[in-house]
């Protein structure tokens, strides 16, 4: 999802007031569907994670002497106090 389709569904939403959540599922034998409210907004850099076969933030040792990385610059919605090892 681009930020322009995110801002789209939003603008769309008939509660402007409504509070925001991220869902996801647990993790446990149900596989139950939880939500944690979004705690902030932020522009971010990720890169590809293998052992976990998606992306993640980067952090210094992503990059070269020079600054470059195999990263992208992505808007991220972030949660607090949520353990997602399940």
């Amino acid at each position: 999802m681009k930020v322009r389709q995110l801002i789209e569904t939003l603008k769309k939403l008939p509660d402007q007031r409504a509070d925001v959540y991220f869902a996801y599922v647990y993790g446990e034998h149900w596989r139950v569907t939880v939500a944690a409210e979004v705690a902030e907004v932020e522009e971010a850099r990720v890169t590809w994670s293998p052992p976990h076969d998606m992306m993640r933030l980067a952090v210094d040792d992503d990059f070269d002497e020079h600054g470059n990385g195999a990263v992208e610059d992505v808007v991220v919605l972030s949660v607090e106090g949520v353990n997602f090892d399940g």
